[in-house]
């Protein structure tokens, strides 16, 4: 360990979007590739990969300060599940559905206009909801030219700030080769 060299980059994301990060850094190791092509990889990938999601309730985001009680009011008296999507470490408000179905057909809509028809690789994470993540996997397995799918637990330290309800997915387009 004392002549390995360590390389710091920010992914500007969280939660299974790094995991895809990790992944994609993963198959490009095991190609035996040089450092420089692995930190590409983990830059290509990062400035690709997005994240797309929905919670139940805004109560938990209240509590832990990274929402107003204002916010959290509004959105308690119309009854939405807020959806936010993070891309190159920025997180915007991107719909308010009032059910699941739509929430996951506006998940559904958003992917399909950022990746279209391409080959892309796709993660599901929940937190403590895995039927509704099912729900979402159907939906994009009959959707997306995807590869390796699966479904995994949102971490405790995110589901600690969103609640149990959470479910979205991570997501980027490979690059069309000709």
């Amino acid at each position: 360990i004392k002549e390995t060299s360590i390389h710091i980059m920010d992914s500007r994301t969280a939660g299974i979007a790094q995991g895809l990060i990790v992944l994609e850094t993963n198959a490009a190791i095991k190609n035996g590739t040089t450092i420089e092509h692995i930190k590409q990889t983990v830059a290509n990938t990062s400035s690709k990969v997005k994240f797309i999601g929905f919670l139940n309730t805004l109560e938990y985001l209240r509590r832990s300060g990274r929402v107003s009680a204002s916010q959290w009011l509004f959105a308690s008296l119309i009854r939405t599940k807020p959806m936010l999507e993070l891309s190159n470490g920025i997180v915007l408000p991107v719909g308010r559905p009032r059910t699941t179905k739509h929430a996951i057909r506006s998940m559904i809509e958003r992917m399909k206009r950022q990746l279209g028809d391409s080959k892309c690789r796709i993660a599901i994470a929940h937190a403590d909801n895995f039927s509704d993540a099912s729900a979402l996997y159907q939906e994009i397995d009959n959707n997306f030219n995807h590869e390796d799918m699966f479904i995994t637990d949102f971490t405790p330290v995110i589901g600690a700030h969103t609640g149990p309800g959470l479910v979205g997915c991570a997501f980027f387009k490979y690059p069309q080769t000709t």
